[in-house]
C-alpha cells in the first residue's frame, strides 16, 4: 500500500500505468482514492477493463455496470491483500475508469458520460 497525492490527469495516467505494469508480473490490483469528506472510489483492474466501486460520505455504495450481461464469470483483484471477486458485469472500459477517477479527484463524484452505476 502506498499513499500518493494525485493532482492532475497526468498523475492519474501514471498511477494507472504503474499499477497495470505491476499487475502484468503478478495479479490484478486495486487503487483506492479517498476524498476529505470520507468518500472513496476503488478502481479494480481487470484483464479487460476496470471495476469501479464508489462509497459516498454516508456509506452508500454503488458499482459500475459494464456491457457484459449474465456471463456468470467473476473478476478477481487484490484489494490490500484480500482477493475480491465481483461479477464480470461490473467491468467497464479503462477509458471510463480513467475519466471517473479523475472526475472523483477533481469534483468528489465519479459520474461521467457513458458510465452506469447501480447500488450494491
Amino acid at each position: 500500500m502506498r499513499d500518493i497525492a494525485v493532482g492532475s490527469q497526468q498523475h492519474v495516467d501514471a498511477l494507472l500505468a504503474d499499477v497495470a505494469g505491476a499487475a502484468e508480473n503478478r495479479h490484478m490490483f486495486a487503487i483506492e482514492v479517498e476524498a476529505a469528506d470520507g468518500s472513496s472510489l476503488i478502481v479494480g483492474l481487470a484483464e479487460t477493463g476496470v471495476v469501479l466501486l464508489f462509497i459516498d460520505a454516508l456509506g452508500n455504495s454503488v458499482h459500475s455496470v459494464g456491457p457484459s450481461s449474465g456471463t456468470g464469470k467473476m473478476v478477481v483483484f487484490d484489494y490490500f491483500g484480500s482477493y475480491t471477486e465481483v461479477p464480470a458485469e461490473y467491468v467497464v472500459s479503462v477509458e471510463l475508469g480513467r475519466a471517473a477517477m479523475w472526475e472523483f479527484i477533481r469534483g468528489g463524484d465519479p459520474v461521467v458520460p457513458g458510465l452506469l452505476m447501480e447500488p450494491d
